[in-house]
């Protein structure tokens, strides 16, 4: 059944669609429940209940069990920890919050043309995804569309600690945070919280991270090749999107296409994390008009000093057809131009 809105923030859906990969936005979100006293009262209140969550820690892989509210799922192994000794509250009060040391990027697919390339195109996959499944929905097109771009296609390399795939079907994510998710504290303290504000901090600090980490990535390979940012379009989808419109912006890439994204730009407050000055790069989004994760005008608020183009498909919810493929394709062709042969 579908979860009660929240006051202040996004509504929770109910069944996912066909894309679940980027419904995770807000599947990973908590029933409503009532907010856990500070510290004193929430054990005698979990044994009342007797409820239990257990899980993976995102390094140790060791299953515990750990005592939280009733419909509140720990997310890694640090966190049951705290949620069983000290509450949800001091577990995520800390001033600066402790996060999980994201890793370099050791995994890249490569397609197109690998011998003195005239343009790098970066595709970044979206959250509870991976480089492969990434590359198959677009990089056959744009390698054949792109006869003298080297098309690259970077994995996360952290686990998407909630991965809903199977057995040997891992998943990924680009932002993995020790605490709770700003959407996990919302629902259980209110988005006027310390707890809010230290989990929305935490989650800054991990975007912050992984960004200097695909710069120091690219850079490596902008020197392999002997290319630089006006050389380079950064593609992304869904939660990739994020990771290519700031380090885009940033850098002075030649152009960003962003797909299903930016999720929540509101609610995450994602201005926050874009360079004040007005941006060279130019821009293009292709969003879904019916797409919950998209707060639109939020979004168009975070790219206003970008040089960027708009299309909105009509009738679309939280999907990523093929169609978006062909028409992000398109739009580098036409930016390129002569470039792109």
């Amino acid at each position: 059944k579908p979860l009660a809105p929240c006051a202040a923030g996004p509504r929770v859906p109910g069944p996912a669609p066909t894309s679940a990969a980027r419904l995770l936005w807000l599947s990973c979100a908590v029933p409503m429940a009532a907010p856990p006293q500070r510290v004193g009262g929430l054990r005698r209140r979990q044994e009342k209940s007797g409820a239990t969550c257990s899980g993976s820690g995102a390094r140790g892989g060791k299953k515990t069990a750990a005592v939280a509210p009733k419909g509140v799922k720990c997310v890694h192994l640090k966190q049951q920890q705290k949620c069983r000794t000290q509450g949800l509250s001091a577990a995520v009060a800390a001033t600066p919050m402790q996060r999980q040391r994201a890793s370099e990027v050791k995994k890249t697919l490569y397609f197109g043309c690998r011998q003195q390339p005239k343009t790098l195109v970066v595709l970044l996959h979206g959250m509870n995804d991976s480089a492969k499944a990434c590359a198959d929905w677009a990089a056959p097109r744009w390698a054949a569309g792109l006869p003298g771009a080297l098309l690259a296609v970077p994995q996360a390399p952290d686990r998407w600690c909630r991965s809903i795939g199977g057995e040997g079907d891992t998943k990924y994510a680009w932002f993995n945070t020790d605490g709770l998710y700003p959407w996990e504290a919302q629902r259980l303290f209110g988005q006027d919280s310390r707890e809010f504000e230290a989990s929305l901090r935490q989650y800054h600090g991990a975007i912050r991270d992984r960004c200097r980490q695909v710069e120091s990535w690219l850079a490596k390979l902008l020197a392999k090749h002997r290319l630089t940012y006006s050389e380079v379009i950064l593609a992304g989808v869904s939660q990739g999107s994020l990771l290519a419109a700031i380090i885009g912006a940033r850098n002075g890439a030649r152009g960003v296409a962003l797909g299903g994204g930016v999720a929540f730009a509101g609610f995450l407050r994602l201005s926050e994390l874009m360079p004040e000055q007005p941006m060279k790069t130019k821009f293009f989004a292709v969003n879904a008009a019916m797409d919950p994760t998209i707060e639109r005008v939020p979004l168009e608020a975070m790219l206003k000093r970008c040089n960027c183009k708009w299309h909105w498909s009509k009738g679309l919810g939280n999907d990523l057809p093929e169609e978006w493929s062909k028409i992000k394709l398109a739009w580098m062709q036409s930016l390129l131009g002569k470039a792109a042969k």
